[in-house]
This record gives C-alpha cells, sequence and structure tokens, in this order.
C-alpha cells in the first residue's frame, strides 16, 4: 500500500446543522402519504433481486435469478417495464466472476464495477451489455488480495469497500485496482443498550444488518441499520469519513445472535437508496412480534443533515428500489401477500 491515511478516535461534529441523537426517539415526519403504484411488469422472469435497482438512461437493471437464462442482470424498459435482456454470467474465465455481490457505478454511470470473492473484478460497458453486444467486459482485474468488502461504492474514482469480517477495518477507500489505501475508518456508533438488555457485539451488528450509500456527487455518505434502526451521516470529500449526523430512531434488541433481532426488536431499515438531495430508506416500523410477515413497507425520506423530510406508507414489501436523480419517481420491485412479484412505480410529491 502507497499511501495510508488513518481516521480514529472520537467522532467529530462539523456542522451545527446536522443532527446528533443521544437517545432513541422513532422518526417524525412532517408529511405522510400513502402509496399508489402503478403496475409496469406482474410477469417477470427473475425473482427475488439481489441488488438495488439501477436506472440506467431508458432503462433500469437488477441482480436477479433469471428463469429463462443464466443471466446475472435482467434489463427492463423504463417507460413500461418490459424485459429486453440479460447480461454477465457466473464462472472462471477471463471476463466472469463467480459472485457478483459487489458493483458499483463508475465512471459516470457508464461501467458497471462488479467483484468476486476470489480476488477478481470486471468493468462492464452499461452501453454495450444493454445493447445485447457480447465484448460488454472492457477490462478485468487481479486483485492482491480477497476482498474486503462487503459492499462496494463508488466514490470519484475510487472505491469505498463495507466491511467484510473482523479484523479489517469497517470502512475502506481504495482505488480501484485495490493497490492502494487512501483512507480507512474504523469507528463504530454505539448502539447504547442498557445495563439490563444483553450486550450486543457491535462488529457483528453493523455487520450484518447495515446498508450503505453514497450520495453521487460522492460528497458524502450514509449507514442505515435494521433490527433496530441507527443512521449515521459522513462528509467524505477528499478521500476522508468524518462523521457528520447520527439518528438513533429503534434502540437494536438482539437475541443469540447478531442476524435476527428478539420477538421485541423493530425491524428497521434494510434497504436504501440516495441521490443528490435525499436519502430514501425503505423500513419497517413495527416488531416481529407485531408484524411477522415482514411486510407494509415505507420509503422514508430524510436530507443530508439527517432531517426527516416525508413518509410513503404501502401495503406490500418493497424488495428492491430506484429513485430518479430528480426525485420525482420511485421504481420499485414488490411482493404481495400472496407472494406475487412486480415491477411497479410510484410518483414522489
Amino acid at each position: 500500500m502507497k499511501k495510508l491515511i488513518i481516521i480514529l478516535g472520537s467522532i467529530s461534529i462539523l456542522s451545527c446543522n446536522n443532527i446528533i441523537d443521544t437517545d432513541y426517539l422513532a422518526p417524525d415526519f412532517p408529511i405522510t402519504k400513502g402509496i399508489s403504484f402503478t403496475i409496469l411488469n406482474n410477469d417477470l422472469p427473475a425473482s427475488w433481486p439481489q441488488s438495488n435497482i439501477i436506472l440506467c438512461d431508458s432503462v433500469m437493471f437488477v441482480n436477479a435469478e433469471c428463469i429463462e437464462n443464466q443471466n446475472v442482470f435482467q434489463v427492463f424498459r423504463l417507460k413500461d417495464g418490459k424485459y429486453i435482456r440479460g447480461f454477465a454470467n457466473w464462472g472462471r474465465a477471463a471476463n466472469e466472476l463467480n459472485d457478483y455481490r459487489r458493483i458499483a457505478l463508475t465512471d459516470g454511470g457508464k461501467i458497471l464495477h462488479a467483484m468476486d470473492n476470489n480476488n477478481r473484478s470486471i468493468d462492464i460497458d452499461l452501453t454495450k451489455a444493454i445493447a445485447g453486444e457480447t465484448s460488454y467486459v472492457v477490462k478485468s482485474y487481479k486483485l492482491p488480495r480477497s476482498p474486503i468488502s462487503r459492499e462496494i461504492h463508488s466514490v470519484g474514482n475510487n472505491l469505498l469497500h463495507t466491511e467484510n469480517g473482523r479484523k479489517i477495518p469497517r470502512f475502506v477507500i481504495t482505488n480501484r485496482e485495490c493497490t492502494d489505501t487512501l483512507c480507512f475508518n474504523d469507528q463504530y456508533t454505539p448502539t447504547k443498550t442498557s445495563i439490563d438488555e444483553r450486550q450486543i457485539d457491535i462488529e457483528d451488528y453493523y455487520f450484518y444488518n447495515s446498508a450503505f450509500g453514497v450520495r453521487p456527487d460522492g460528497t458524502r455518505g450514509v449507514n442505515v441499520t435494521g433490527n433496530g434502526m441507527l443512521m449515521e451521516i459522513y462528509d467524505m470529500q477528499n478521500n476522508k469519513m468524518r462523521s457528520i449526523a447520527l439518528r438513533r430512531f429503534h434502540r437494536p434488541k438482539m437475541g443469540d445472535n447478531m442476524r435476527d433481532g428478539t420477538n421485541e426488536c423493530v425491524r428497521g431499515g434494510w434497504c436504501i437508496y440516495v441521490t443528490n438531495n435525499y436519502i430514501y430508506v425503505a423500513y419497517h416500523d413495527q416488531t416481529r412480534e407485531t408484524d411477522s410477515k415482514y411486510l407494509k413497507t415505507s420509503i422514508a425520506v430524510f436530507d443530508w443533515n439527517g432531517k426527516e423530510v416525508a413518509r410513503y406508507k404501502s401495503d406490500t414489501f418493497i424488495m428492491s428500489f430506484a429513485v430518479t436523480p430528480d426525485d420525482k419517481r420511485a421504481y420499485c420491485w414488490t411482493v404481495n401477500v400472496d407472494g406475487e412479484e412486480a415491477l411497479c412505480y410510484f410518483d414522489l410529491k
């Protein structure tokens, strides 16, 4: 590693406009509206998406297993949800990966960078892939070591990695080839469990229950947790990570492991999407005991200081979603109580 900037110590606050919670309080939204979905496609060739929906010009695509092909990503037309094609393959050939769980849009959204757990990554030219060309892999990388990341996100020309196990910092920023470490941050926000509650393993809690997003302009990032709900906002300018806001909405109440909360634990957030203006969180504010079917998702909207903006309530489960850059429309992959999946949208007002 050629360059290393270490960020350790206590959390610093950059702006008095950012909110720093000292105790837990459920979010209080000034606006709450019901979601009225417009269904685009309820005859989907794939199911159970493994990634957020990704918007790309006039199409959207998602990592989802398809019954019609062996491709990793499935492409749909944005205006009507029509299925177009799939692209990318699992394997060990030069232009294949053995998994695609770590993906990030780079180069202004023109390249999909994907990384597997076997020291390899590739760059996919999205224009070629969506058009059905076979030469869509434009570069492959042999990484110097196994991935340090659970997720990857684009930060300018670099990559942010979220932790992939113990003995590895919580957040690491590297170049795309993963040869230079530019910054790391190993701070964990205390969950502040009371003395009469089970003490939780803080590293495992954040590892199993976090979803991260980076603002498209690369200046800020946000981490939201499930099984309880905390929100941490970071300034990410100049390849650094500084905590600037902290919201404590629901206290984590964990069972025998850090994957599952107790029946009294609020489910919290599980999926986020960010634009330059807002943070969108798919979350559930009921406990496992009161709603065991994990349905009726809310989309919560926050500004980049952590302040509540609006809440959109649905009567179905939103598995994956994306929001247009102008914050006017949300595209969602949903499943209803009968297990029927659909590609839908609703307008944000």
